[in-house]
């Protein structure tokens, strides 16, 4: 369901996915799998409120097995639940532009090992318009907070920058300011200082920021390459790096936004939870540095639209208290992805998708496990006029090259599964 007024924006879009057993008795299985979001301009150009809700289903261990349906239940897959109010004010002060934004939220797993969470996240932001030469500035206030059972993980940073905009979207610009020490997660005092110093440019066409600093964890690099290639705004190639803590919450609980023609995203019946999934487990309170880069495109030839991602993340985890330079566990991922479609005519639409990922799980820099996770997908859709389409896919799921230093057989924790699907789907206006 979308609706779209003067001052509002809705969608919901909702699934019920049920697995049955041939020879597993009692093994069925249930999951309900959607998301809800309504936005409301209640001040034009001021003040807008956002509430979004949605559930799904998460992996629990990142190491365990994550099949979709024809094994025998197995204990990692569990539903999670996640709500957001984020109300944000927009105003014009002595020329300048303030935004005040902040996010309240909770994350609720039905798995009682794990840790539910609330959140509240602050992003604050003073800063001078936009002008093609001269100095401006930017002042800006970031605050998280997610409350577990257990344990409070707080991170805060103020910094100023200031650039020197040179014409063409060209400015070098510096920054300083403070923030919380990484190496206690649990304390958001800002009592270290940061700097960055690096170059941005920004045009219709093109995104470029390089930057060099220091941070409580240490050297701080970031890249950014992005250009818009050809006439079509979605043909782009984008090369980056960037280094950030994080937790695994801090990441799940950014929803997809609808799609920029203003349909909602569309679930995709029958897959599997992502793939691969975050490389520490959930609702465990652990905080990482994350280091990811990456590199994507896409183009659109005719009747062909291709996009692709090449990526190598790795995260490091710190235990509160410890020096950033004792990081104790070590997980890393390198894969890549693929999806593509081919319009024939106006009907017919032949699409697939491929991710690969190899893993690598350590401990006090020993490996304590590995493998390759594969995820792939060939189907053809065709529209019985203009509110019909039926579509049929078959796909392939697998974990393969499984070494676990905990298991008897590491084979056993392996997987291969095998998929085929038809659906049809009725637009009713």
């Amino acid at each position: 369901i979308n609706a779209d007024g003067r001052r509002y924006e809705f969608f919901l879009d909702y699934q019920l996915q049920g697995i049955f057993y041939a020879d597993q008795e009692g093994a069925d299985e249930a999951y309900s799998i959607g998301a809800a979001n309504l936005q409301l301009e209640l001040l034009p150009e001021r003040f807008l409120v956002t509430g979004d809700a949605r559930i799904s289903q998460i992996v629990i261990d990142p190491q365990a097995r994550v099949p979709n349906s024809n094994l025998p239940v197995i204990g990692n897959r569990q539903d999670v639940a996640g709500l957001r109010l984020i109300p944000e004010w927009r105003e014009r002060i002595l020329g300048n532009d303030l935004t005040l934004q902040a996010t309240f939220g909770q994350i609720l797993f039905s798995d009682d090992s794990l840790q539910d969470v609330d959140f509240i996240e602050l992003r604050n932001r003073y800063a001078s318009e936009e002008r093609d030469r001269g100095l401006t500035f930017q002042l800006r206030h970031e605050y998280q907070q997610y409350d577990y059972d257990v344990v409070r993980i707080e991170r805060q940073l103020a910094e100023l920058g200031l650039y020197l905009e040179l014409g063409g979207g060209w400015a070098p610009f510096v920054a300083g300011g403070v923030e919380s020490d990484f190496a206690n997660p649990t304390d958001s005092t800002m009592d270290v200082a940061t700097w960055q110093a690096g170059l941005r440019r920004n045009t219709e066409r093109s995104r470029i920021e390089l930057s060099f600093g220091e941070r409580s964890f240490g050297s701080n690099l970031r890249i950014l390459l992005e250009r818009t290639v050809g006439d079509d705004s979605g043909d782009y190639i984008r090369v980056s790096y960037a280094e950030n803590p994080r937790t695994v919450e801090e990441l799940a609980a950014v929803t997809v936004p609808p799609t920029p023609g203003g349909e909602p995203p569309q679930s995709d019946p029958g897959l599997p939870p992502d793939l691969p999934p975050e490389l520490f487990p959930p609702g465990t309170g652990d905080t990482f540095l994350q280091r990811r880069s990456e590199v994507a495109a896409g183009w659109t030839f005719n009747r062909l639209d291709l996009r692709f991602t090449v990526f190598d993340q790795n995260n490091e985890r710190i235990t509160a208290g410890s020096s950033p330079d004792t990081l104790n566990q070590e997980n890393n991922q390198v894969g890549g992805t693929v999806v593509a479609s081919y319009s024939l005519g106006q009907r017919f639409r032949f699409f697939g998708n491929l991710r690969i990922a190899d893993r690598i799980f350590k401990s006090a820099g020993v490996t304590t496990s590995a493998d390759t996770l594969t995820t792939g997908r060939l189907g053809v859709s065709y529209d019985l006029g203009s509110r019909t389409t039926i579509s049929g896919w078959v796909g392939t799921q697998r974990r393969t090259n499984v070494e676990d230093s905990d298991a008897p057989d590491p084979e056993l924790l392996g997987f291969e599964e095998n998929q085929v699907a038809l659906s049809i789907s009725r637009t009713f206006l």
